[in-house]
């Protein structure tokens, strides 16, 4: 185990922190852009043990005096799937959360892909809520359902939202009772907005958008094009923002640009301060129980090792993740489309830079020419829902 993260060194309270685990890669399912590897989804046993989480939250929580909000997510692949020991183990963290963890609130989100046997998916996922509703009646369990937006089978859309729906009741159906749906972006199978309409009118919990460009392109066949993957993402993303506004979704692409909409006035050194400031409240913990800083971004919660770095984890330089961003922006001066737009301070604000600075690295190591219309493009996919969200 490795714990490379640089901690305060008095105890100091925060408001939120999420730790995400790499707990599992049980999962049937075949969304092209997945971060697990074949032989990570084929495995039936968890990755981490509970002594080994016990570790990483012992070095965590030891700068901490007091967490308003905390998270843990129980991911990557389909947890509900899992049996035996490591299903156990899931009842058993809210033991070491409190032992280690002084909080205001804690939710566990657990991630299922609900392939294979749903009904008894839904069983599990009923069961697990009872046994924290009565053991620990300060944590709260909740589920987030990763869809592979590639399937177009009307069937499979009403399974998620029957699957929703049924844990929205079990807690009741009101406020805060529905779970977490994830659209789990890529660009050669962006899904229909009349395929998701059903959904996105009746789920009344968040829905976020996920795109892991890392991933998708690393591979990418030297004769496919570059900037119109990109274009068809911005296409999309702008169709969806205009769509989940109106409906009022609990959406990270709305609620982000909301939350940012000021920060277009600022100059560069004071979002960088500002983004300074929100260190440390992500962080992710991979299947060998190594620690690395996370970034929250408009396109999802961003695990360096994974996003950046896929197919050689082992390889990462933990030390200096997270504290790259002077790096990462200087990436996008080299870009011409960045040293023109308009709204480089809300894609710094935005988290949109990383995803921008990755897809220019990309690229940049690819042995085909860089074309002018390349270099015209916006290459976070993000300049039209910026323009639309702040104008």
């Amino acid at each position: 185990m490795n714990f490379p993260l640089e901690l305060a060194v008095k105890k100091i309270n925060r408001h939120s922190l999420i730790i995400n685990l790499d707990y599992c890669g049980t999962c049937h399912g075949t969304c092209s852009g997945c971060l697990l590897s074949t032989e990570e989804k084929d495995s039936t046993e968890s990755f981490l043990t509970l002594e080994k989480i016990s570790h990483c939250f012992a070095e965590i929580s030891k700068p901490l005096n007091y967490v308003e909000q905390l998270a843990i997510g129980i991911g990557r692949g389909n947890a509900l799937a899992l049996q035996d020991q490591s299903w156990d183990i899931l009842k058993q963290l809210g033991e070491i959360v409190q032992q280690y963890f002084n909080y205001g609130t804690c939710t566990l989100e657990v991630a299922t892909s609900l392939i294979g046997h749903q009904r008894q998916q839904l069983d599990k996922a009923k069961a697990l809520i009872d046994w924290y509703n009565q053991q620990y009646l300060n944590i709260d369990c909740k589920f987030v359902v990763i869809s592979n937006p590639g399937l177009t089978s009307k069937n499979y859309w009403k399974n998620i939202q029957w699957f929703l729906s049924e844990l929205a009741l079990k807690r009741g159906g009101g406020e805060n009772s529905a779970d977490i749906l994830v659209l789990n972006l890529m660009s050669d199978s962006l899904p229909s907005l009349k395929l998701l309409e059903p959904l996105l009118q009746q789920h009344h919990g968040p829905i976020n958008i996920f795109w892991a460009s890392g991933v998708e392109f690393k591979y990418l066949s030297e004769n496919v094009g570059f900037r119109q993957k990109i274009k068809a993402v911005s296409h999309w993303l702008e169709a969806f923002f205009q769509r989940s506004k109106k409906l009022g979704l609990d959406c990270n692409l709305n609620n982000m640009m909301t939350l940012i909409k000021s920060s277009n006035e600022l100059e560069t050194k004071e979002v960088l301060e500002q983004l300074n400031q929100g260190k440390g409240s992500l962080i992710f913990i991979d299947k060998n129980a190594d620690m690395t800083w996370g970034d929250f971004t408009v396109l999802g919660e961003i695990d360096p090792v994974r996003q950046f770095n896929p197919g050689q984890t082992n390889d990462y330089d933990r030390h200096h993740s997270g504290k790259n961003i002077h790096s990462e922006i200087k990436q996008l001066f080299r870009h011409s489309a960045c040293q023109q737009c308009d709204y480089f301070s809300v894609c710094l604000m935005s988290g949109g830079y990383k995803t921008a600075a990755l897809n220019i690295k990309l690229q940049e190591s690819r042995s085909v020419s860089e074309s002018t219309q390349w270099k015209q493009c916006c290459p976070s996919a993000l300049k039209s829902v910026f323009e639309m969200a702040l104008n």
